[in-house]
């Protein structure tokens, strides 16, 4: 039997609306007498600290490229909508081989080691395996991360840990086209706190197991027009033939750009409140939920970024098929301008 857990919706939807709406130091010289004939100066010069915290921030994150500029680091000190409030902070990036993961994954091991010594939580550490729409593009192989600070200024205290300035220069050399979001994780606390289902076999699979693959394909595409806020043919017969597509749990992560002519935020929170309760009865765990409040990275803008866990691609697949979220799903496709989707795998020692 399918249990539709509504007693969540209330409060996911209500916190889903409601966020809509140093001195300078001086060069020194060290004098180094040898035998009484001979006087050696050796001169040093240290580091002048900025006296800003943006000026710290911009010294220590200085290319152009894959850091934040000193603009950006500037923009999110000054919002004011991040006063006094916990934050979430999520990053992808690409990668070129094996060795620019390790890079970056030592990055990140070294952000999580200063981040949970300094009170946060980590959401994901997770693999990209492809996308999962048309956009974004280049992202394959990649890495994606999300964590969870008690305040913005704990964020910037963590990514000015000496250990975690250190790890920034390899990351530099190792990521392609990062993006780097900041908001509010609208996703309840009691909710993050349960734990994903362990049986997956008890999940709702029915209208994809023992089906042909190409059937539940067609299928797909006569409900959902290919390409834009959905999956191409393509992309479904990838995600379908995986061999673990019965067991293998993936983090979907979820996209969205906002236009003058969309429904927007109020579009995307009617399709939470009508959708959630079939997503939570399929065994998926919403990790993060964020309305964009600054993104200091990225070549591509996004309002609204989603991390949700599904305990495996056969579980999501059905959950497409199910009447109900059919008929939910309308207002996801006219909240947007564009959609993204990266289709991604946990790491183990990050569940």
């Amino acid at each position: 039997m399918r249990h539709t857990p509504f007693k969540l919706l209330a409060v996911l939807t209500m916190a889903a609306v409601a966020a809509s709406c140093g001195s300078d130091a001086e060069s020194s010289a060290d004098i180094v007498t040898n035998p009484p004939t001979t006087t050696t100066i050796a001169a040093t010069t240290t580091t002048t600290v900025p006296s800003t915290v943006q000026g710290r921030l911009a010294q220590a994150y200085p290319d152009a490229t894959v850091d934040p500029s000193a603009a950006a680091w500037q923009a999110l000190l000054d919002d004011t909508t991040l006063d006094q409030t916990a934050v979430s902070v999520i990053e992808f990036a690409g990668t070129a081989d094996d060795t620019a993961r390790a890079s970056y994954t030592a990055y990140i091991d070294a952000v999580r080691e200063a981040t949970v010594a300094k009170g946060g939580s980590f959401a994901a550490i997770t693999d990209v395996w492809r996308p999962g729409l048309e956009l974004p593009i280049g992202f394959d192989g990649g890495m994606v991360w999300a964590a969870t600070y008690p305040s913005r200024d704990v964020f910037i205290e963590v990514v000015l840990e000496p250990a975690v300035v250190a790890a920034a220069a390899s990351r530099r050399d190792a990521v392609r086209d990062p993006h780097l979001f900041i908001g509010v994780n609208l996703v309840p606390q009691f909710l993050l706190d349960q734990e994903a289902p362990a049986d997956v076999e008890a999940l709702p699979h029915d209208l994809v197991r023992g089906r042909d693959t190409a059937a539940v394909v067609d299928e797909l595409l006569s409900i959902y027009p290919a390409g834009g806020s959905d999956p191409t043919k393509p992309m479904l017969e990838a995600m379908l033939a995986r061999d673990d597509a019965r067991t293998q749990a993936v983090t979907y992560v979820n996209l969205y750009r906002f236009g003058p002519d969309t429904g927007g935020a109020a579009s995307i929170n009617e399709y939470n409140m009508n959708a959630m309760p079939f997503v939570l009865a399929h065994g998926a765990r919403p990790k993060v939920i964020v309305n964009v409040a600054q993104q200091l990275l990225g070549s591509q803008r996004w309002d609204r970024v989603i991390l949700v866990r599904w305990p495996s691609i056969e579980v999501f697949t059905d959950l497409r098929l199910t009447p109900g979220y059919v008929d939910a799903q309308t207002s996801r496709v006219e909240s947007s301008d564009a959609y993204g989707n990266l289709v991604t795998i946990d790491r183990a020692d990050s569940k």
